[in-house]
């Protein structure tokens, strides 16, 4: 205005309540959306007011940041625990200025911008860091979703009795092993006949305290494993062969076989057989003139007679000697061979009857000398 000069200017938003630049400030728009009007004019010193109003229409203004989201499409098995690879998709919303774009990082360091969903194949646990913005310039705060993969079963072993080849009785222990590094064991059953229908399954232990079938012969016990995924690993088995049944002993001889002289070893000989697991040891036991003490020998097969043999020593004259055999197999199982309890017995036999026959021809070479001095003597021989 040249004449008067512009007093003030005034202005109202969105046919609000009119404000004075001057006292006011600038105009300051704080209502979000896509059609916010701005009326502004002005008034001279004489009064006289602007005509027309000047007006703004269809500013724009978005203050608030966009919103994503994140999904995954993969195979689900226990505990939250993806068994398959992982498509991830992610999306935004933004109902003011829209959505401008999404991006996603696995470190939350080096950002990529989301074009399309992508697929996740590490095993493991994995964090996406994700964020978007806006077609204003907002930007999103930095979210985050964990996902948990494991494709792969656990890997094991089954070892009985700590692999024994043998074992004489139904209960036996069995020690496990159980690898899975990725979501961790968490079960395990076992199976006597390898048909997993009812087994059910348990905590995962060590060792196990498990019964075989009754009957002698192989037997086999199996095992599976699972982990948090819900993953369950290939069968794994180990055999025992069970045997109950003692050794069985055909013969006991010894030699010489009749009279004993004193200070003559005795050589005994067995004759044992075991059909399952074997002839272990063989003991020879004896004792002297029914003491508290029995000596024990551990006899040694002669590979070429098929006997076990073992050794009495010598004894002196009018010893009693006792003896027995014990023989084990190699699953522990043992009989004792006692004559049905009478033991194997035999006397060192006396000295005297030496002494006797010594005696009697002493006698006789002293009647022979006898009866030749009187011929001598006569003269007559």
């Amino acid at each position: 205005d040249y004449e008067s000069g512009v007093a003030e200017t005034y202005y109202r938003i969105n046919n609000g309540p009119i404000k004075a630049v001057s006292v006011d400030g600038h105009p300051l728009i704080t209502t979000e959306g896509a059609n916010n009007t701005l009326e502004y004019w002005s008034v001279d010193n004489a009064g006289n007011e602007e005509l027309p109003h000047k007006i703004l229409t269809g500013i724009k203004l978005d203050k608030t940041k966009p919103s994503s989201s994140i999904s995954f499409d993969g195979t689900v098995g226990d505990n939250n625990w993806f068994i398959s690879n992982v498509t991830v998709t992610l999306t935004a919303d933004d109902v003011l200025s829209g959505v401008d774009s999404i991006f996603y990082s696995f470190d939350n360091v080096k950002w990529e911008k989301y074009v399309e969903p992508f697929t996740i194949s590490n095993e493991g646990v994995v964090t996406v860091y994700f964020k978007s913005v806006d077609k204003a310039g907002n930007l999103e705060s930095v979210k985050m979703e964990t996902i948990k993969i494991d494709k792969t079963p656990p890997t094991g072993s089954i070892a009985i009795n700590n692999n024994a080849p043998y074992t004489n009785s139904t209960l036996v222990t069995l020690s496990l092993t159980a690898i899975d590094a990725t979501s961790g064991i968490s079960k395990v059953r076992f199976s006597n006949d390898g048909i997993w229908d009812t087994e059910p399954w348990e905590d995962c232990t060590p060792t196990k305290a498990w019964i075989i079938p009754e009957g002698d012969g192989v037997k086999t016990v199996y095992v599976q494993f699972m982990d948090n995924a819900g993953l369950i690993s290939t069968t794994y088995s180990d055999i025992i062969i069970l045997d109950t049944t003692p050794p069985l002993i055909v013969a006991v001889n010894r030699q010489p076989d009749g009279d004993v002289e004193p200070s003559q070893t005795v050589k005994i000989f067995v004759n044992v057989t075991d059909s399952l697991s074997g002839v272990g040891n063989l003991i020879l036991s004896y004792n002297i003139n029914n003491s508290s003490t029995w000596t024990y020998i551990t006899m040694t097969l002669n590979v070429t007679s098929g006997l076990y043999e073992g050794i009495i020593l010598g004894q002196q004259a009018d010893t009693l000697v006792k003896y027995k055999i014990i023989a084990y197999d190699n699953a522990g199982n043992h009989v004792v061979e006692d004559n049905d309890g009478q033991y194997y017995v035999y006397t060192v036999v006396p000295e005297f009857p030496s002494l006797i026959i010594l005696l009697a021809l002493m006698a006789f070479l002293a009647y022979f000398l006898n009866v030749a001095k009187k011929k001598l003597g006569r003269g007559k021989i």
